[in-house]
C-alpha cells in the first residue's frame, strides 16, 4: 500500500495554491513567500510528510498577510486567504486518505466532495467577510483588513 495521497488530490491543491499565489501578485514580495510555500506544501505532499503540508501553508498564509501589508486588494487578499486554506485542507484530506487507504484505492468520488464541501464553507464565509468589511465603511481601514484576516483564519480552524 502506497501511502502518498492520490494524484487528484495533489493536483487541485496545486492548484489552490497557484490561485493564491497569482491573487497576491501585485507585490512581488508576498507572491514569492507565498509560492515558496506552495512548493513546500507540494513537496510535502509528494513525499507524504503532513509537517512540511503545514509549513507550506503558513508560508502560504504568510504572504497572504505580506499582502495585506502591503497593500494588496482586500478581493486579492481574501481570494488568496481562501485558496490558501483550500489548498492544504484538500492536501490534509489527501494525506489522510493515503494513510488509511493508499493511494491505489479509489477515492476520487470522495475527494471531489470535500473539495466541494470545503469550497462551498469558504465562498460563504469569505463572502459574509467581504460584505461585513464593506458595509462597515466606504473607506478600506487598516483595521478592518486585518480583522478580516483573523477572520479568515477563524474560520480555516473551524474546518479543521
Amino acid at each position: 500500500m502506497t501511502e502518498r495521497p492520490s494524484r487528484l488530490s495533489v493536483g487541485l491543491a496545486a492548484l489552490a495554491g497557484t490561485v493564491a499565489v497569482v491573487a497576491l501578485a501585485s507585490v512581488p514580495v508576498a507572491a514569492g513567500v507565498a509560492g515558496i510555500g506552495l512548493l513546500v506544501l507540494l513537496v510535502g505532499l509528494d513525499r507524504a510528510v503532513g509537517r512540511a503540508v503545514g509549513a507550506g501553508t503558513v508560508l502560504l498564509l504568510g504572504g497572504v498577510l505580506l499582502g495585506g501589508v502591503f497593500g494588496v486588494a482586500p478581493e486579492a487578499l481574501l481570494l488568496a486567504t481562501a485558496t490558501a486554506v483550500l489548498a492544504w485542507d484538500v492536501g490534509d484530506n489527501g494525506l489522510g486518505m493515503a494513510a488509511q487507504l493508499g493511494r491505489e484505492a479509489a477515492t476520487a468520488r470522495a475527494e471531489l466532495v470535500h473539495a466541494a464541501a470545503t469550497t462551498s464553507v469558504l465562498a460563504v464565509g469569505t463572502g459574509l467577510c467581504y460584505t461585513v468589511f464593506r458595509l462597515v465603511t466606504g473607506t478600506r481601514p487598516v483595521a478592518a483588513l486585518v480583522l478580516l484576516l483573523f477572520g479568515a483564519l477563524a474560520l480555516a480552524a473551524a474546518l479543521r
